[in-house]
């Protein structure tokens, strides 16, 4: 099998996988949604955000630096494997203890309390596994995070629901569940590591103190691009726990898990796009351009139908998924599905600025962005609540957006307006579309109201010829061959007007 073959057909595993695995988490935390009820949802959730936040300490970037530095030959697996491992053992367990001393001094009702603990215990133990993983991505060995992935979510799933319906209240049982997840994970990943020969150690002539600080120093980047997205993606969830209660944060995370679910999308287009516009900087700009052009196309066309379609079907959506009892999550979700465009179209902004070799502004707008959410947070949920929150989140987004848009489009010179005109062109397309969709719901089920939306998209993309049969074989192409650099782009979409 050639190269370019096993490095296809391995991320295709790890993104199947991903995918898989991400409808499965929303199929279970809608279950339990319904199982353990609005106040404890509430607790759970915010035991997981909160130690989430913490958890980037624990792996310092190093799963991510390890990759790059690995694949890149620049450092021995067998000669630092030794040396990680003993320094992430120190660092998850220095970790741990700061987040359960943050907690006991807290202000937090002991229940709460308790389900960090033991949320601590499971990002401990995962920490271990990412470095494994870190160290089978770099060999091309992705294979065995696939099959981690999906017994991880299987396992929690499975233990999880059983100790909702058996062990009612006793949501520690819950965090349980995870931690058996994560210690298949770590079983998982060590079995590829011995199977492939990389548990073997060699003992390297440099001082391990020496071997720290050069880990240190290749992953802080990783790690400060992480904690900035931790912070602005689990805050949300701390703030209104401390504002307010434990029924705000559960109405606030079942709304956001509807949006949250969808990102598997973005994320798998973004990991097709990467290579190639990595390989194409600065040996044929125009064409990167064009990857660019296509991927915001695509994934605006996906986006946009998508947050007018929720928007209008928000109150179904809630009441069949998760019950009456959440109803007050129908208008943060109306808020918070107005981001996914944004959501969407960030992936490849941000995958493009990375292929460039200019990570390093990738960063600093996620920076940026975490001080706006953290600011826009502070101020509106004292005021508006979970609502607020929600806004904070679509200020967020979209700042992220318009740094990245206007940073790009001075650095690579691509056309702006075929872009605002396309979006412009799918968002009526998608409102008309929204209305077929509130129209027939009248007097059919809603997921049939789904498809008749679908049908009506679909008709009016083809009759104004904002999608064509050759912008079809184009986005198959993107996807079917080994190197989406020999997909030649020839639609009409280059001309804004057309």
């Amino acid at each position: 099998m050639s190269e370019s073959n096993k490095i296809l057909k391995n991320t295709s595993y790890l993104t199947g996988a991903f995918i898989i695995q991400k409808l499965l988490a929303f199929v279970y935390f809608m279950i339990l949604a319904r199982l353990i009820g609005v106040d404890n949802v509430g607790k759970y959730s915010f035991a997981l955000s909160y130690t989430l936040i913490w958890a980037v300490f624990m792996d310092w970037g190093i799963s991510t630096a390890l990759v790059k530095e690995l694949s890149q030959k620049a450092i021995s697996v067998k000669q630092y494997l030794r040396s990680l491992l003993i320094f992430k053992g120190i660092m998850s367990l220095s970790v741990f203890g700061i987040l359960c001393l943050s907690v006991y001094f807290s202000d937090y009702d002991a229940s709460s309390k308790v389900l960090v603990y033991w949320a601590g215990m499971v990002m401990v133990v995962d920490s271990f596994a990412q470095t494994f993983y870190a160290v089978l991505r770099s060999q091309q060995l992705l294979k065995y995070e696939a099959i981690g992935l999906m017994i991880n979510q299987f396992t929690i799933m499975t233990l999880g629901i059983l100790a909702s319906v058996f062990f009612p209240g006793k949501l520690y049982l819950l965090l349980g569940a995870f931690l058996a997840g994560a210690t298949v994970n770590n079983i998982v990943s060590l079995y590829g590591l011995r199977k492939n020969n990389l548990l073997q150690m060699e003992k390297s002539e440099v001082k391990m103190w020496a071997l720290w600080k050069k880990v240190l120093l290749f992953a802080w980047p990783f790690a400060l691009s992480t904690i900035f997205t931790r912070v602005y993606s689990y805050l949300d969830s701390v703030l209104l726990k401390n504002f307010l209660d434990d029924k705000a944060v559960a109405w606030y995370s079942v709304a956001y898990k509807i949006p949250f679910a969808l990102q598997f999308l973005p994320i798998a287009f973004a990991a097709a796009i990467f290579p190639a516009m990595s390989a194409l900087f600065g040996k044929d700009d125009e064409k990167l351009k064009s990857i660019l052009n296509y991927a915001l196309f695509y994934l605006g066309m996906m986006a946009l139908p998508m947050l007018v379609g929720i928007w209008v079907l928000a109150p179904d959506l809630i009441h069949t998924f998760y019950g009456a009892a959440y109803e007050p999550a129908i208008a943060i979700l109306r808020i918070l599905v107005l981001g996914l465009f944004f959501i969407f179209i960030n992936f490849p902004l941000g995958t493009a600025i990375s292929s460039i070799g200019l990570q390093k502004y990738n960063t600093l707008f996620i920076f940026i962005t975490m001080i706006i959410n953290v600011v826009v947070n502070m101020i509106l949920i004292p005021v508006s609540g979970p609502s607020g929150a929600a806004i904070a989140f679509l200020c967020s987004h979209g700042a992220l957006f318009l740094m990245s848009f206007l940073f790009l489009r001075k650095r690579l010179h691509f056309e702006w307006k075929t872009f605002v005109w396309r979006t412009i062109q799918l968002s009526i397309v998608s409102i008309l579309m929204g209305a077929s969709v509130y129209w027939s719901k009248q007097f059919i089920p809603w997921f049939a109201s789904v498809v008749v939306g679908a049908v009506v998209y679909a008709v009016l993309l083809m009759a104004w010829r904002i999608f064509t049969v050759q912008d079809l074989k184009q986005l198959w192409n993107m996807f079917r061959k080994k190197d989406i650099q020999e997909t030649q782009f020839e639609s009409t979409y280059d001309d804004p007007i057309s």
